[in-house]
Formats: structure tokens, sequence, C-alpha cells
């Protein structure tokens, strides 16, 4: 532990001690080392965008309980994620609505 506290330290003065977890370690070196906000500006949502937001961001398992019929095709997208990440921008600035958040 003190070995891992001291590489941290050197390489990007962070006291790993500060951080609950590994993720907020990693967002912590990624916000000091590689994000420029003056160029990706993070938005906070207001209560309606938040709501309208929160209402299409889903996701779970999806599986085939009932594997008979005639014609049927089950597909499983393996790292569909990352492709997408790597493939498009991600969304940032502030959201352009068209239409009433109400």
């Amino acid at each position: 532990m003190l070995k891992a506290q001291e590489i941290y330290w050197k390489l990007y003065k962070v006291d790993i001690e500060s951080k609950i977890t590994l993720s907020s370690l990693a967002l912590s070196i990624f916000r000091m080392k590689y994000y420029d906000a003056s160029n990706w500006p993070i938005h906070i949502p207001n209560k309606n965008e938040d709501s309208f937001i929160r209402c299409a961001y889903y996701g779970g398992h999806t599986d085939t309980y009932k594997p008979y019929g005639e014609d049927l095709y089950y597909y499983d997208v393996n790292s569909l994620y990352p492709f997408v990440t790597k493939e498009f921008p991600m969304p940032s600035g502030v959201p352009v609505w068209h239409g009433n958040l109400e």
C-alpha cells in the first residue's frame, strides 16, 4: 500500500488515502491530467432536464426465455458500448431542446 501511495503521489500528486474508491481516484487523475474544461465544459442539468434524461436512461439484461418457434433469431452483441464510445463523439456541452420539457 505504501508503494502504491508513493507511485501515485510521484506521478499525479494525488494521495490515494483521500479517495474512497478506485473510480474516484481515476476520475481525479483524469480531470487533472486529461480533461480540458474550457473546451469540454460539464453541463449540470436543471430539474426538468434531469428528469427528462433519467426517463430515457435505462438498461438491463435481455434473454430468451421461450426459445421455441419458427423463424426466430437471437442476437447478442458483445462489446457494443466500447465500440460506440470509440466510433461516436461523446455528447457534451449545453443540450439543445426541441419541444417542451414539461
